[in-house]
């Protein structure tokens, strides 16, 4: 589908209100590996219609309840607890409509009308560009410290189930009160990491001989924030050792940089291998990609590695990796 007039000034206006630039992008940041991701759970709800809105949005970070509430983590905070059910699914395509279940905790707020309180998050799709859209949740239990769960139903099709979101609160005394993970948004991916990032094995060319490795390897990314970290972890040996790659700039040997956007908030990022070591058989790789790593936010960490297989390129058959 192409692009609207529309989808267009709003990605040029996101670009603007981050700063982003091609040249600025050569230097995205890079840091450590160890990371932090959430925990997702099973779990059943009776299924009820969420209260959703379309709100036509220009892109970025901010949305009604970042405009007119306040960031206090203290009263409401997303637990990285989220599961779906299917909703709609046919013969043909098996399940296409999901409902999607985000926990929520909420701190007791003195002096207001418990029958106006109100638990949701603000949500956007990042496979499907689309703006922003509110989902009302509802109380599921009080917790023994005081604080109340809720869950916030969100329904999600199949080409727009990875969201990037915030969860707001209102007690009932005309307060809004948000937790968007410290301005870098939580990140719920419904079907796998391979939405967040991906391998792209057919423009990717690698070639491994008895001394060297060399050539590159290409990925896939959603750009969920202009703030990310990609790598790799790499190995000549079987895994007996492992080398860490990083982010970098153009130029740059054994370290992912960014290439180009391409339609539907995503990015190619490309790493040029430079590995030099003795007796070579094979190489073994698998990439990641890093959502809230500024801010002191919640790390939200995808790993593709060929679904547990490791990409493998192996001495005198160049290409893209392999499944094992």
């Amino acid at each position: 589908m192409n692009p609207t007039l529309d989808d267009l000034f709003a990605r040029a206006l996101l670009r603007i209100r981050r700063g982003a630039s091609m040249a600025i992008r050569g230097t995205a940041i890079a840091g450590a590996i160890a990371a932090s991701t959430p925990n997702l759970g099973g779990c059943t709800d009776a299924a009820t219609a969420p209260d959703e809105l379309d709100q036509d949005s220009p892109g970025g970070k901010s949305d009604w309840a970042d405009d007119e509430g306040e960031r206090r983590p203290d009263l409401i905070a997303f637990t990285g607890d989220a599961w779906s059910e299917c909703r709609e699914s046919s013969s043909r395509t098996g399940c296409y409509g999901y409902e999607v279940f985000l926990k929520v905790m909420v701190s007791p707020v003195a002096d207001t009308e418990p029958t106006a309180k109100k638990v949701g998050v603000v949500h956007r799709s990042i496979d499907n560009p689309s703006g922003d859209r509110t989902s009302n949740g509802r109380f599921f239990a009080t917790a023994s410290d005081g604080r109340e769960e809720w869950h916030v139903p969100v329904r999600v099709y199949t080409y727009e189930d990875l969201i990037k979101f915030k969860v707001w609160y209102q007690p009932g005394n005309g307060k809004t009160f948000f937790d968007d993970n410290n301005g870098e948004g939580h990140v719920y991916a419904n079907n796998n990491a391979a939405q967040v990032i991906q391998t792209a094995t057919w423009e990717s060319n690698i070639t491994v001989t008895e001394t060297s490795v060399r050539g590159t390897v290409r990925v896939r990314v959603a750009d969920l924030d202009f703030d990310k970290i990609l790598g790799m972890h790499a190995s000549i040996d079987n895994w007996a050792t492992t080398m860490k790659f990083g982010t970098g700039m153009a130029g740059d040997k054994n370290k992912f940089y960014w290439v180009e956007d391409v339609w539907g908030n995503f990015e190619y990022w490309q790493l040029d291998f430079e590995i030099d070591g003795t007796a070579i058989e094979e190489l073994r790789f698998a990439s990641f990609y890093e959502h809230g790593v500024v801010n002191s936010a919640r790390r939200y960490t995808f790993w593709d590695n060929n679904w547990g297989s490791d990409y493998r390129v192996s001495r005198g058959n160049p290409g893209g990796g392999t499944r094992g």
